[in-house]
């Protein structure tokens, strides 16, 4: 919050920098098959703030020798030329300011938010839904440090491999999102 968030020349600010993209593809049973890891050179000699390098491990030196992030989203963008959607934990994910910032587009496939679907599975139980929790709630033991982009997609397939998905996808636009589930949490309660 201290720093100001870069501007394109086009005008479009850049908020919530991404500084790693970590992913795991799966077969269709969700067992994990590959995995990706990119560290992201901060935009105009950004530095990480404090909160940052604790909460992921990440360090000013890992970063300084990541890609820009237009090279690392085209090797993303590689990588997944061959699936058909991608699930992400949350919907930040969907949303990223920085596909804007450099006038890219955002990949073809279909985005699905599996904390969504995991909340749906539950039948709008579950208010707590961050992925350590729903780690908790199917007894997944973390294997590995949660805040790493790499290390989240992989205990994100795991806690995926709980949700019959497959089943999930038809349905997934009919399923509340947050504000809309609350209020029907909101509803029942009364």
């Amino acid at each position: 919050p201290s720093m100001n968030c870069p501007i394109s020349p086009d005008g479009v600010p850049m908020r919530n920098e991404i500084i790693q993209i970590g992913a795991a593809k799966t077969d269709q049973s969700l067992n994990i098959i590959d995995t990706l890891r990119l560290n992201i050179r901060l935009e105009k000699g950004r530095i990480l703030s404090e909160h940052v390098m604790r909460l992921t491990s990440l360090t000013p030196n890992a970063l300084k020798d990541g890609l820009p992030f237009p090279a690392a989203y085209e090797q993303f963008q590689q990588w997944t030329q061959d699936v058909p959607c991608i699930l992400t934990w949350g919907s930040d994910d969907l949303r990223s300011s920085n596909l804007a910032f450099y006038g890219l587009e955002t990949l073809p496939q279909k985005w699905y938010d599996a904390q969504r679907i995991y909340r749906y599975r539950l039948n709008g139980t579950v208010i707590k839904s961050s992925l350590s929790s729903a780690m908790e709630h199917f007894g997944i033991v973390p294997d590995r440090p949660l805040h790493d982009a790499l290390n989240d997609a992989y205990l994100s397939a795991q806690v995926c491999q709980h949700l019959d998905v497959a089943s999930a996808l038809p349905l997934y636009y009919q399923m509340p999102t947050g504000p809309r589930l609350m209020n029907k949490l909101r509803a029942r309660s009364v």
